[in-house]
């Protein structure tokens, strides 16, 4: 888990990185109107841009194969901040007050979503039609009632999972 938290810091430098490498290919075209997609398509920058984006989805992959959706996605959020940071340092472009507000309540709406995902992970519930049971690290089935724990209804790994634990 530690080694996928890693990897997955570089999801947002590595969005940053392919739109820097997106206006470097579009400030290099600017000037020729005519044949756009053919400077485009042989611009180092482009070419650049598409390796960033590809790296991005290989690591993109590995972080969704390991982590939950709603814990994962918020740190994408956090590529409009250095996107901007860097757009100032490379690009000088201006970066406004409520620019810099706006960035701050980006990164703590990130912060609160990822910590309220990591805490909804932590305290799972058991929930049979529709109902929710005792709070658990495990769905625990002799924590329902022994009328939903005799249904037929249950899937089939649950009722021979409580079953065997109950030697019958």
């Amino acid at each position: 888990m530690r080694s996928i938290r890693a990897v997955w810091l570089l999801v947002p430098l590595l969005n940053t990185l392919q739109q820097v490498f997106l206006k470097q290919s579009a400030a290099a075209i600017a000037d020729t109107p005519a044949h756009w997609l053919d400077q485009l398509f042989g611009s180092p920058w482009f070419g650049l841009a598409i390796a960033a984006e590809i790296a991005c989805f290989w690591i993109w992959m590995a972080v969704l194969s390991e982590l939950d959706l709603s814990a994962a996605f918020p740190l994408s959020a956090v590529s409009y901040v250095l996107i901007m940071g860097v757009a100032w340092l490379v690009f000088g472009e201006p970066i406004t007050l409520l620019q810099i507000a706006g960035s701050l309540l980006i990164l703590t709406g990130t912060w609160l979503i990822a910590d309220g995902a990591a805490q909804a992970k932590s305290i799972q519930r058991c929930s049979v039609f529709g109902k929710n049971y005792a709070p658990s690290k495990r769905c625990e089935l002799d924590a329902l009632p022994s009328t939903v724990q005799e249904s037929k209804h249950l899937p089939f790994a649950v009722r021979t999972s409580w079953h065997r634990d109950q030697g019958k």
